[in-house]
């Protein structure tokens, strides 16, 4: 009589401490069930890419027999997503890297949605908020006595150039004396996470360029910054390629 029992009670007990990997009971489709998580508003400047992710808690059943398809949706068609589409199982969660090109500051919805097999398409509403870069051009700012210039092989002597904010214009600047044409020139430049010299004319020659800007931390050079940007002058028949170091 004792085997007869011992031998009900053994399945039993196995049946009764079968779990699931995610922590609730094992019960299949019917069963399941989950919370999502994720930053409702997110915040970046234009230009970066950045990465939305989300996580998934388990409160019942198993995620294995139940994976999710979740996709992005909504946002603006400048705006590419990667990737297309994620499946969820063991992983509990995902990225989508949001390539943002260009976007107007403010508040743009989007969905993220989630497809499963007990509850179809669920949509989870957020924000992706683009906030306006800082304005550096008023701290580029200044009187720099060590610009040099790198062009094709030749490095130039050290000359000043000013470089002045626009008091109305945000992120542009006014830069003197660039490549030792005098300081009644002006060259004009944008100021975003690059500094960008539109095409222009400038003491009768056309120059246009890209470059970037740094803190200064060389010693005795703690507050100020350097500036490093990649130009080509055309003068007539006559085009050069240079790289412009503007310094203290």
């Amino acid at each position: 009589m004792k085997r007869y029992w011992l031998a009900l009670l053994v399945p039993a007990l196995l049946l009764g401490c079968r779990k699931n990997k995610n922590g609730g009971d094992n019960n299949g489709t019917d069963d399941f069930a989950y919370t999502m998580k994720y930053d409702s508003v997110s915040s970046t400047q234009n230009g970066i890419d950045y990465n939305f992710s989300f996580y998934i808690k388990v409160t019942k059943g198993d995620i294995a027999d139940n994976a999710l398809r979740c996709t992005v949706e909504g946002l603006p068609s400048s705006v590419t997503v990667t990737p297309a589409s994620l499946t969820v199982t063991h992983l509990l969660g995902g990225v989508f890297t949001l390539k943002l090109g260009s976007l107007p500051a403010g508040d743009h919805p989007f969905q993220l949605k989630v497809d499963s097999k007990k509850f179809g398409v669920q949509t989870y509403n957020a924000v992706l908020r683009i906030v306006a870069a800082p304005d550096y051009a008023p701290i580029l700012a200044g009187t720099y006595d060590s610009c040099y210039n790198y062009c094709e092989g030749d490095l130039s002597g050290r000359y000043i150039s000013v470089v002045s904010a626009v008091t109305d214009t945000p992120y542009l600047l006014r830069l003197t004396n660039l490549h030792q044409m005098g300081s009644g020139v002006v060259v004009r430049a944008w100021v975003s996470n690059k500094v960008t010299i539109p095409v222009q004319t400038a003491d009768g020659k056309t120059i246009w360029g890209r470059g970037t800007y740094s803190h200064d931390a060389r010693p005795g050079h703690e507050s100020h910054y350097m500036m490093s940007i990649d130009d080509t002058i055309v003068s007539g028949l006559d085009t050069l390629t240079c790289t412009v170091h503007v310094e203290h």
